[in-house]
């Protein structure tokens, strides 16, 4: 039988949106919250080197565009990492995110 904790955490490091998953459908369960918590943090951070991808993209010349696509495949490679990590962190527990750790259990949600 599958532990439904666990599933829900796995499930919260879809990308995007599956954070939204163990946060709001096992709010009495401290390791989802966690865990979903983390995803979010994940994401935001994600979203955040997507717009400064963005921002250097438009408004900066850049006379190689390889350039720009090495920063997004690198930060594609990071969030992807982080991500698998993350769920695989819900099992093993000594995998760690270590700056998402602080800024899960930083948050008020």
């Amino acid at each position: 039988m599958i532990n439904l904790e666990v599933f829900f955490s796995v499930i919260g490091y879809v990308p995007l949106t599956g954070w939204m998953i163990p946060l709001y459908g096992k709010q009495k369960s401290k390791m989802c919250q966690f865990h979903g918590k983390q995803s979010l943090a994940i994401n935001a951070f994600f979203l955040f080197i997507l717009s400064i991808w963005w921002i250097i993209g438009s408004f900066i010349p850049v006379s190689h565009d390889y350039v720009e696509d090495i920063i997004l495949y690198i930060a594609l490679a990071a969030y992807g990492l982080s991500l698998v990590i993350g769920g695989l962190s819900v099992k093993k527990q000594n995998l760690h995110l270590a700056i998402f750790e602080r800024m899960a259990h930083n948050m008020k949600l």
